[in-house]
C-alpha cells in the first residue's frame, strides 16, 4: 500500500516513486497510512485530503480491478471509497477539535482552519444531502453541522439540540426564529445544509420547523439546567413569553398535542396571571407547589374587574389559548360558578384589599 501511495504521489512514475519510498523523510508518513481510491465526485469533495486519496481516473482499469479486489483489500491499506472511510478522510481535513469538542466555535480556529472549513463544509453538505450512508457515518462523531452564520459547528446528534427553520414548504415565522436565537437554540444554517434534505437519517437527529420540533427543543433545554439556554428560557422577555404561548396555541390544532408535549408546556413560564399582566407562571411554579388551590381560568372573563380575581386565575387572549389551558389541566370556571362559589363568599375580604372608590 505504501508503494501505491508513492506511485499516486509521483504521478505513477516508477523512478520517482522509488525515490520517495527510500526517502528517510517520508518513511513515517507512508507507514500504516490508509489510501482511498475515489471517483470524480469524492475526489472533488475531499480534495483537501489529497495526501491519502488516489484518483481512480489516474489508474488503468486492470489496476483498479486488482486494487479493488476484496481479497486484496482485506490485507491492504488501499481501500475503495465507501462511507465507512469518510471519517478517515475528515481527519485529514477538519481541525482536530471538531472530533473532540461537543461545540466547536469558529472563533476558536486559526485563520487557516477557518478558511478550510468555509471551503469544505458547504461542499461536503451539498454532496452528503443525497448520501444517507455518508450522513450516518459522521453522526455522533464529528462536529460538522454549521449553525447560522457559521458561528459554530456541532455533531449530528440529539444532544446537539439542532433545529432547521425550514423544510420543504414549511418554515418557522421570523418571530419564532428571533425567539430561538434569544434563548440560544442551535439553528442549522439553511444556506449550507439543504432544507429539502430527504435523508431520514438526518431528520432523526435534527428537529423540524413545527410545534413538535419547538417543544422537543424546549423540553431538552428544561431538562438541562446547566445550559445557558436553560437560564435564557426562564428569563425570556414578556413579549416572547406571550408570543410562545400564542404560537403553541394557534400554530397547529390543540387536539394534536401529545401527552409528552403537554408535560413540556406545563413547565414553561409563559402563562400570565389574570390580575397582573407582568407576572408569568408555569403550571409547576415552585412558590405554588405547596398550595392546594390549582390554577383556574374563567370560561368567559368579560366585564369582571381583574382586581376581583384571585392570583391563581390565569388570563388568555384567544379561544385557542383557553382550549390549551384546559388541555394541560387548568380548571375552567363558568362566570356563574365564580360569582356563586368565590366572589360572593369572599366579598368582604376582597373589599378590604381593594376598597371601591
Amino acid at each position: 500500500s505504501a508503494a501505491v501511495f508513492a506511485l499516486s504521489k509521483s504521478n505513477f512514475n516508477v523512478e520517482n516513486a522509488c525515490n520517495l519510498l527510500t526517502s528517510g523523510d517520508t518513511k513515517a508518513t507512508l507507514t500504516g497510512m490508509v489510501q482511498v481510491i475515489v471517483k470524480d465526485a469524492e475526489s472533488d469533495v475531499f480534495s483537501l485530503a489529497a495526501d491519502v486519496i488516489v484518483d481512480s481516473t489516474a489508474i488503468k482499469p486492470n489496476e483498479t480491478s486488482f486494487l479493488s479486489n476484496s481479497t486484496f483489500q482485506n490485507y491492504s491499506s488501499v481501500k475503495s471509497f465507501n462511507s465507512s472511510l469518510v471519517v478517515d478522510l475528515l481527519n485529514k481535513i477538519v481541525p482536530a477539535s471538531c472530533f473532540s469538542d461537543s461545540k466547536a466555535l469558529l472563533t476558536s480556529f486559526t485563520a487557516q482552519e477557518q478558511n478550510i472549513l468555509k471551503e469544505f463544509v458547504p461542499k461536503f453538505w451539498k454532496y452528503a444531502s443525497s448520501r444517507a450512508d455518508v450522513i450516518s457515518s459522521i453522526a455522533e462523531k464529528v462536529a460538522l453541522v454549521p449553525t447560522i452564520g457559521f458561528a459554530c459547528f456541532l455533531p449530528l446528534s440529539r444532544l446537539s439540540n439542532l433545529i432547521m427553520i425550514s423544510r420543504g414548504d414549511a418554515s418557522l415565522p421570523s418571530e419564532m426564529r428571533n425567539l430561538l436565537v434569544e434563548i440560544g437554540v442551535n439553528i442549522v444554517d439553511p444556506d449550507i445544509v439543504d432544507s429539502n434534505m430527504t435523508s431520514k437519517v438526518f431528520w432523526d437527529y435534527v428537529y423540524g420547523p413545527n410545534r413538535g420540533g419547538i417543544l422537543s427543543i424546549l423540553g431538552f433545554i428544561l431538562r438541562s439546567a446547566a445550559l445557558q439556554s436553560h437560564h435564557n428560557l426562564l428569563v425570556m422577555s414578556k413579549y416572547h413569553r406571550n408570543y410562545l404561548r400564542e404560537y403553541i396555541a394557534q400554530s397547529e390544532p390543540i387536539k394534536s398535542l401529545t401527552e409528552i408535549e403537554c408535560n413540556v408546556i406545563r413547565k414553561l413560564p409563559i402563562f400570565v396571571l389574570a390580575n397582573s399582566d407582568e407576572v408569568f407562571v408555569s403550571m409547576e411554579t415552585k412558590d405554588r407547589s405547596k398550595m392546594s388551590i390549582p390554577f383556574a381560568v374563567l370560561a368567559q372573563q368579560l366585564n369582571i374587574p381583574v382586581v376581583l380575581l384571585p392570583d391563581y386565575y390565569l388570563n388568555y387572549n384567544a379561544p385557542q389559548e383557553l382550549q390549551l389551558l384546559e388541555t394541560i389541566g387548568v380548571k375552567v370556571v363558568t362566570r356563574s360558578s365564580y360569582f356563586r362559589c368565590e366572589l360572593l363568599p369572599n366579598i368582604a375580604l376582597l373589599y378590604s384589599k381593594n376598597p371601591l372608590e
